[in-house]
């Protein structure tokens, strides 16, 4: 009967899981990927530095040539769940500091941003530190999601094939984030007009709908269901119209 090394064996599958995925393979290192109506949204974390990038629906890795946003992290709190970077940029000769606040889901193959968190300047490192325990309980998130998580989305279902139940559930989610944020809307956020583009986009994901289409295709499925009698109610309520 052959024996084993049992603790040799437990070494080489540990190191195997880290190689074969890249968002263990450093503490808070990575790429993940948000939907927005035309393009995908793409964080990239450093060792020092955080990247927005925009990229292409049907080709994640080719971007539009530039960085939406750049930042070098000064510091990073880490939590068990909780990711808190401070981050400092320069303007006309003025350096500034800002908290990029992350939730991280199902080992790190889901983020959520705290949108609010970017919306405040701050003159120290210390200063934004001390802001950090403000931003632990908010609720308006953006949530991006590994590159195997979005191929996933495009084998989804037609969304031009989306039942009454479907979108039902799809409105009722809509709703259901909307009151929780209720106390949000009225104020700016640097990054808020990701918020509705994406949250859209990834609930109908959830419900194993291909949510990779352009806006207008979005918009097509929209329109369907507030003419149609069975949801028109429901969608004049989603939409905040009745």
């Amino acid at each position: 009967m052959k024996t084993y090394n049992y603790k040799i064996l437990f070494v080489v599958f540990l190191f195997l899981t880290i190689v074969t995925n890249p968002a263990l393979s450093q503490n808070n290192e990575g790429s993940w990927y948000t939907l927005l109506r035309n393009k995908l949204l793409k964080i990239t974390i450093t060792q020092d530095s955080i990247f927005l990038t925009k990229v292409r629906f049907e080709n994640p890795e080719q971007d539009y040539g530039y960085n939406s946003f750049s930042s070098k992290i000064e510091k990073t709190i880490t939590t068990n769940t909780n990711t808190c970077f401070i981050l400092s940029s320069k303007k006309d000769s003025t350096v500034t500091f800002n908290i990029f606040y992350f939730n991280l889901i199902d080992a790190k193959a889901q983020i959520s941003m705290h949108v609010e968190s970017m919306n405040n300047d701050y003159s120290s490192i210390n200063e934004a530190e001390n802001a950090v325990p403000h931003f632990s309980d908010q609720q308006l998130k953006i949530t991006f999601l590994l590159l195997q998580k979005i191929e996933k989305i495009k084998l989804g279902k037609l969304i031009s094939s989306m039942t009454v139940e479907e979108f039902n559930r799809y409105a009722n989610k809509i709703i259901e984030n909307d009151s929780i944020n209720q106390i949000y809307y009225g104020q700016k956020y640097k990054l808020g007009y990701l918020y509705g583009e994406s949250t859209s986009r990834i609930i109908l994901a959830d419900l194993g709908i291909n949510s990779l289409v352009k806006g207008n295709v979005h918009d097509k499925m929209l329109s369907f269901f507030a003419e149609n009698e069975e949801t028109k109610d429901l969608f004049l309520e989603m939409s905040g119209r009745k």
